[in-house]
C-alpha cells in the first residue's frame, strides 16, 4: 500500500503555524511597555502622580539643575530656595484668556512649602476637559530669572508632532506674562521662558536645549547684532530600560523614579541615601500608587496574553486535528484506489507481485 499523501490544504498548514507565531510574539510583547496601552482612566491617575512627585521643590531642583544650562552653576539647595512660592500642577490653562497665573505674583512674600500648593483636577481624564499645563513655576536663582514648565511625557503621542506643541507651550509662557511682567509695549521686561519636556519613553538618555537664532538672508550686515531669545524649548530623553551610567544625575533619578526594574523600597531608599531627597508621606504615596498602577496594567496584561495562549493553542489543535483527519482521508482514498488497481490487474492476468511492486514504486 502507498504512503499517506499529505493532501492537505496549505492553508490548514499555514493556520497551524500561524498561531505557533502567534504565542511568540504575544509573550515578546510583554514588557514595560505596559504604559502605552494603560486606558485613559489609569493614564490619567499614573500621570497625576508623576506631575505631583516632579513638583516636589527637591525633586524640581534637581531636574532644573541637570537641564536648565544656567542653572548648572547654582547648587542644589540655591536652586530649591529659589523656586517660587507656589508650583503649579494642572493649574495653568493653554488657552488665552482664561490663566489664573496671576496667584504667582499675588501671593509672593508667604511661606514656603516644599510640596504642591495647588492641585486642580480640570482634566480627569487624556484627551477630555480643558488642556493645562503639566507644571508652571517661577523661578529666580542669582541673575536668573525666569518662568518654567515642566511637561512629564509617558508616553509617545500618536496624533500630533510634538515639537509643534512645544512650541505652542514655550509662546503661551510668554503671551501670559501681558500685564503681570510688562505692561504696554515694555517687551524686554518680559522673563526668559523655559519649557522642558521630560519623555519617559526613548532609548537613549540626552538633554538638548534649544532657541531662536538669526539667519543672514539678504543685504550686508557687517555688525549684526547679538539677539539673546526669551525662549528655550528642553528636551530631555530617559531610557527606563536600563540604568543610566556615566551621565548627569538627572537621568539617574528619573530612572529611579519611573523604571518598573525599581521596586518601591529601592527607589525610596535610593532618593533619600543617592540623592538626598526627604522622603515625606506625599512622596511615598505617590511612588507606591504609581507602581500599584503599573503592576495592575501588568496583570491585565498577563490576564490578556493568558487569554490569548489559549486561544492559539486551541486553534492550534483544531488545525493539527484537521491535518491528521484530511490525511486519513487521503490515506483511505488511496487505499480504495490500490484495492481498484489490484481487482482489475486480476481481470486482466497481471501478477499480483508485478502490482505490489508498482505500488512500491508510485509510493516512493
Amino acid at each position: 500500500m502507498s504512503k499517506p499523501v499529505f493532501a492537505v490544504d496549505k492553508k490548514l498548514w499555514l493556520k497551524s503555524h500561524e498561531m505557533q507565531v502567534m504565542i511568540m510574539k504575544t509573550k515578546k510583547q510583554m514588557t514595560p511597555a505596559a504604559l502605552t496601552i494603560m486606558n485613559a482612566a489609569d493614564r490619567a491617575k499614573y500621570d497625576t502622580e508623576a506631575k505631583k512627585i516632579v513638583a516636589h521643590r527637591d525633586i524640581l531642583a534637581q531636574l532644573l539643575k541637570g537641564s536648565v544650562y544656567s542653572l548648572n552653576k547654582y547648587s542644589l539647595e540655591e536652586i530649591a530656595a529659589g523656586i517660587g512660592l507656589n508650583v503649579y500642577v494642572d493649574e495653568v490653562p493653554l488657552e488665552p484668556g482664561n490663566s489664573n497665573f496671576r496667584q504667582i505674583k499675588a501671593n509672593r512674600g508667604q511661606k514656603k512649602n516644599s510640596v504642591v500648593q495647588q492641585m486642580n483636577p480640570i482634566q480627569s481624564e487624556i484627551g477630555e476637559g480643558s488642556i493645562t499645563m503639566d507644571i508652571v513655576v517661577e523661578v529666580h536663582v542669582g541673575d536668573f530669572y525666569a518662568l518654567i514648565d515642566v511637561e512629564v511625557q509617558t508616553a509617545e503621542p500618536s496624533n500630533y508632532i510634538l515639537e509643534n506643541r512645544k512650541e505652542v507651550y514655550a509662546a503661551r509662557l510668554l503671551t501670559m506674562q501681558k500685564n503681570l511682567y510688562f505692561s504696554n509695549d515694555n517687551y524686554s521686561d518680559a522673563l526668559d521662558v523655559y519649557t522642558i519636556w521630560i519623555q519617559l519613553y526613548e532609548d537613549v538618555n540626552v538633554c538638548t536645549e534649544r532657541t531662536y537664532k538669526i539667519s543672514h538672508r539678504h543685504g550686508e550686515d557687517d555688525e549684526q547684532e547679538q539677539v539673546e531669545f526669551k525662549s528655550h524649548i528642553v528636551d530631555v530623553q530617559v531610557n527606563l530600560k536600563r540604568e543610566p551610567k556615566d551621565v548627569a544625575e538627572m537621568f539617574g533619578l528619573l530612572y529611579t523614579l519611573f523604571s518598573k526594574n525599581v521596586n518601591v523600597s529601592e527607589k525610596l531608599n535610593i532618593m533619600e541615601e543617592r540623592y538626598h531627597i526627604p522622603i515625606t508621606e506625599e512622596i511615598e504615596e505617590g511612588v507606591n500608587t504609581m507602581r500599584s498602577i503599573f503592576d495592575g496594567e501588568i496583570e491585565k496584561l498577563q490576564q490578556q496574553y493568558d487569554g490569548i495562549l489559549a486561544d492559539a493553542l486551541k486553534k492550534k489543535e483544531e488545525a493539527k486535528k484537521a491535518v491528521k483527519e484530511a490525511n486519513h482521508r487521503a490515506s483511505e482514498r488511496e487505499k480504495a484506489r490500490y484495492e481498484q488497481i489490484k481487482e482489475l490487474g486480476r481481470k486482466k492476468g497481471i501478477s499480483e507481485d508485478f502490482l505490489n511492486d508498482i505500488a512500491k514504486i508510485y509510493s516512493k
